[in-house]
């Protein structure tokens, strides 16, 4: 049974719902008859570095400003809401653990759940391969986020990409010039990297599973 929403305060408690909901698939998108137990923890302090970000706010601030995440998620927006000015870009961003603690991993890889997809939403994972960021592949299957991890498990930044309220007196014509700008670049400006649980819509979530669950 999936906790009570009162018991749920962070992003890691929700995907392992998930992951224990949806399970893991292999690379072809199948269900395994006897999967590896995978878990999503806290980010441990020992992941904190020069390279990686000294602390949790500039860690997802370095992961969505990547080179690997940056253009994607330009293009993931581009593509998922198209003739919308990139200055209505928002994203909400959360850096977490995910490991497999049981079992083997399949060849090519594990598709694993790692959010509720939403309306009017685009996601982007990455996964910290030691030095740098490198974007999953992702699918939307039954309502649900896939990363397929084909190159090994660490800290994984989930992004999702939305669009936010038009800005007062904004037109097209500003807003194309608005793109020109510095800040098109560096996307520290829109509201991401919350702390984990504290903007990723978690007791929403946690009622849907547990509707789903009971239905």
């Amino acid at each position: 049974a999936a906790p009570s929403k009162d018991t749920i305060d962070n992003v890691e408690d929700a995907v392992n719902v998930i992951i224990d909901e949806a399970g893991v698939q292999d690379a072809n998108g199948n269900k395994l008859e006897n999967p590896p137990k995978v878990e999503a923890t806290k980010l441990p302090d020992s992941h904190y570095s020069e390279a990686f970000g000294k602390n949790y706010d500039e860690a997802c601030s370095k992961a969505i400003n990547s080179p690997a995440v940056s253009p994607k998620i330009d293009a993931v927006f581009a593509e998922a809401f198209p003739g919308v000015s990139s200055d209505r870009m928002e994203l909400y961003s959360d850096i977490i653990d995910i490991s497999v603690k049981e079992g083997d991993i399949p060849e090519g890889g594990l598709y694993v759940p790692v959010w509720l997809a939403g309306d009017s939403e685009a996601y982007v994972v990455a996964h910290w391969n030691g030095q740098s960021w490198e974007v999953l592949q992702t699918k939307v299957e039954n309502g649900v986020v896939y990363a397929l991890f084909n190159t090994g498990f660490s800290p994984v930044s989930l992004t999702i990409v939305t669009v936010g309220e038009e800005k007062p007196g904004n037109n097209n014509e500003e807003s194309d010039n608005n793109d020109d700008n510095d800040s098109s670049d560096d996307k520290t400006s829109a509201p991401a990297s919350p702390k984990t649980g504290e903007t990723m819509p978690v007791a929403g979530i946690l009622a849907v599973i547990c509707l789903a669950g009971a239905a």
